[in-house]
């Protein structure tokens, strides 16, 4: 049974390593996938919930927004500080400036669909209001994962900002270091 496991783990592993991979095996898409299912079932049950279904949605298109512009201004920072050194950092630790230009691209991506999902399921959700189950449930669903799953890419991209700039103040500390010793050397 171990070998069978190890055999999962590896190609999981091989699979994380590829462009989509990564971002369909995440753990942002993971846990935003059955949380928005979830969340789907409450408009369905509940004619409380399902009146508040248009606010909660145009909420979510809010947030969505802000992620989205929060993302594209760092972006824009990310490309304005870029130097040498950090283009050096970002190879040794996440595989290069394609893949962290990716990394944020997807979770802006990720966000502009939520945007437009949630923003067209809110209108039409009061048309909804009478339709069966089975038509409600995937409309508030998929607005559902879009949105969470901006939100958890966007704590994703939170926690890979905060590594990026441990490893910068790393990489500074010892390059001040090789620059002190090159000093008393000459």
């Amino acid at each position: 049974m171990k070998r069978s496991r190890l055999g999962i783990a590896k190609k999981r592993r091989a699979l994380l390593e590829t462009r989509w991979g990564s971002i369909l095996l995440s753990w942002d898409l993971l846990a935003a996938v059955p949380a928005g299912i979830a969340a789907s079932v409450a408009p369905t049950v509940s004619d409380a919930v399902s009146s508040s279904a248009p606010a909660v949605l145009l909420t979510a298109t809010a947030v969505s927004a802000a992620i989205l512009a929060l993302v594209l201004a760092a972006v824009s920072f990310i490309a304005f500080v870029v130097d040498q050194q950090f283009l050096q950092l970002i190879r040794r630790t996440v595989g290069g400036a394609d893949d962290l230009r990716r990394t944020f691209l997807a979770v802006a991506a990720v966000a502009a669909a939520a945007i437009a999902v949630t923003l067209v399921v809110a209108l039409v959700w009061p048309a909804l209001g009478d339709a069966p189950w089975w038509l409600q449930a995937p409309s508030f669903s998929l607005g559902s994962i879009l949105f969470l799953w901006a939100v958890f890419g966007a704590v994703q991209l939170v926690d890979l900002s905060l590594f990026l700039a441990g490893k910068r103040e790393e990489f500074a500390a010892h390059v001040e270091q090789a620059r002190q010793a090159r000093r008393r050397v000459s």
